[in-house]
């Protein structure tokens, strides 16, 4: 439309229409790709104008038979789908191709005709743009298709965990009265009288011997020979686990903690006893959010929902792991004020170890005051270039996590937490 207009040869009554300025009678139908779809009011305008040019072309070629204008300027059909014909439109650009007749005219044909050109090739490329667009479509729709299929939920994360390890943890005192060695006569006793399989045979600092059996028949086994023939001298039991502990959010109000409870287990159809609620705090929304403690089946199917019912609300439920990072210390399992007024510990800072606080540390070098006070007691050594928060590298933070688990009566591994920033550290 532009290269009309700013060659200043006519101009455009439409997308359709071209107007001469010499024979304003006289328009010529441009075909476009977007024939069939003309609005209503341009196909009209392309019947008047049409209708007017043939007139106007009896007045020049008067010598022109009636039969032979017919053939040279056909009219739309009804349905206003029709074009011009190739033989007509022949004649026309021949007769208008003569120097005495108009310029503008042999020239919009000459353009129209090649216009028609350019918008069959135009229209052969849509139907291949078109063909290509549907090809895509299908592979969109099942690329979308396969990932609705593979996206991870909560529930199918916790479906897919491996199964935990199944071990069981002994304790062994020794009696007040016994002065030999625990360690050895327990080895000797476990070695020669029975066939069990000890994983691993831990002492502490107070004397106490732990002992991790591979299956409960190995620990009764070492049960009854300890107890039974050293009675005196030591005492042997089954260290019990603790259960898991989850946190259910967004709680409206809490009046009794009891009646709660209650209204858990009854709504939740779970089994009496199997939970307990050991605190509750106010969340940054003036919510309510609370630990509660659970039995390992109710674990299962609480976290498979990932929701709980309390009272009228549906509560969003979350994995609550009991192992916590000291803000003054960087140490685990304790607050900031314990640590300060019982503990007596020198503050930390948990990006380089310096003695001073985070928001004060000038250093650009990262180190983990934790594993940094692990490899004075370890031999094989600990990498310390990362800060104390960084859990996916943290090797002494693994080995809490290890403990913490194993001392869990969890159904199968939980997922532990790969980075805590500042802002979760315990106050």
């Amino acid at each position: 439309m532009k290269r009309y207009v700013d060659k200043g040869k006519g101009f455009f009554v439409s997308r359709h229409i071209v107007v001469c300025p010499k024979h304003k009678d006289i328009t010529y139908p441009v075909l476009t790709c977007d024939q069939n779809n003309t609005e209503e009011k341009s196909l009209t305008m392309k019947l008047m104008l049409l209708q007017t040019y043939n007139e106007s072309s009896k007045l020049i070629s008067n010598d022109t038979d009636k039969e032979t204008e017919s053939e040279t300027f056909s009219q739309y059909d009804d349905d206003r789908n029709s074009v011009i014909s190739e033989n007509s439109k022949k004649r026309r650009v021949d007769y208008y191709e003569n120097p005495n007749e108009c310029s503008n005219c042999s020239y919009y044909l000459n353009e129209l005709e090649h216009k028609q050109e350019i918008n069959q090739e135009l229209r052969e490329q849509n139907k291949e743009l078109r063909e290509h667009n549907s090809f895509l479509r299908t592979v969109a729709s099942s690329n979308a298709l396969n990932k609705k299929q593979n996206e991870r939920s909560y529930a199918n994360v916790l479906t897919n965990c491996p199964p935990k390890p199944s071990f069981v943890q002994l304790i062994v005192k020794p009696n007040t009265n016994f002065k030999g060695d625990t360690l050895q006569l327990i080895q000797k006793q476990v070695s020669v009288k029975t066939k069990a399989k000890v994983l691993n045979m831990k002492k502490t600092d107070n004397g106490n011997i732990f002992l991790k059996c591979s299956s409960e028949e190995d620990s009764q086994a070492i049960l009854r020979v300890l107890n039974n023939e050293n009675s005196a001298d030591i005492t042997a039991k089954i260290c019990e686990k603790n259960n898991p502990m989850i946190k259910i959010t967004n709680i409206v109000s809490i009046e009794d903690t009891t009646q709660m409870t209650k209204d858990i287990i009854e709504r939740n159809q779970l089994t009496p006893g199997s939970l307990n609620i050991v605190h509750t705090f106010k969340q940054r929304n003036n919510k309510i959010a609370a630990l509660a403690q659970v039995t390992g089946e109710s674990y299962t199917k609480i976290m498979n929902s990932g929701y709980i019912f309390v009272g009228y609300q549906n509560c969003k439920v979350y994995d609550y792991f009991n192992l916590s990072t000291c803000k003054n210390c960087c140490g685990y399992n304790h607050s900031d004020r314990i640590c300060r007024e019982v503990f007596k510990r020198p503050i930390a800072c948990y990006k380089c170890a310096g003695n001073h606080e985070a928001k004060d540390c000038q250093s650009s070098t990262k180190a983990c005051i934790n594993c940094r006070s692990a490899n004075k007691y370890l031999t094989k050594k600990r990498s310390e270039d990362h800060e104390a928060t960084d859990y996916g590298k943290c090797e002494t933070y693994k080995a809490k996590w290890n403990q913490y688990v194993n001392n869990t009566n969890y159904p199968w591994t939980p997922q532990p937490i790969t980075f805590q920033s500042s802002n979760t550290l315990v106050q």
